[in-house]
């Protein structure tokens, strides 16, 4: 994107992978005291063998930093990609806007792939039966909660890092 080029292949590199780390913190955070609260973190600990809302908040904290880090692939490619539309919707709404869609489609993709169909699967392997798909309303909001954070603060903070650095 132009910021990219602003400062350097380099330097967006870095201060990308920064805002991902951040952004996904943030994010799996809120995510997590939503599972917290609804008592579904001692299932997040379940999903491997383990048990306790400790390890389930540890292993939260893991998952969020990997899809941090994946939501960074998505974005870089978009970036490269040039698809149609998206380099006049961040012309006229911003790029903190284009994270964010992009957050929050990928939050209800990630419950796609992961809630409604990965995790049945998994289930079956340790024990934890769910129905295939495994349609669960809190943890579609949750993602969708954290895919719109992860995105708002990606772009941001992408843009101030960006701009510190230049």
């Amino acid at each position: 994107m132009a910021v990219e080029q602003a400062v350097g292949i380099r330097d967006a590199e870095n201060e990308a992978f920064t805002s991902a780390v951040v952004g996904a913190l943030i994010a799996g955070a809120a995510f997590g005291l939503l599972l917290h609260e609804t008592g579904r973190m001692e299932s997040v600990a379940a999903l491997y063998g383990q048990d306790g809302v400790h390890v389930g908040w540890l292993i939260h904290t893991a998952h969020s930093i990997f899809a941090g880090v994946f939501f960074l692939g998505v974005i870089t490619l978009l970036s490269a990609t040039n698809l149609p539309g998206v380099g006049v919707l961040e012309r006229y709404a911003g790029f903190p806007t284009v994270t964010a869609l992009a957050g929050v489609v990928y939050g209800l993709m990630l419950w796609g792939v992961f809630v409604a169909t990965l995790i049945p699967l998994w289930g079956f392997a340790v024990g934890l039966e769910r129905p295939l798909p495994y349609v669960h309303q809190p943890s579609l909001v949750g993602l969708v909660i954290f895919g719109g954070i992860l995105g708002v603060v990606y772009g941001v903070l992408f843009r101030v890092l960006t701009r510190l650095a230049g």
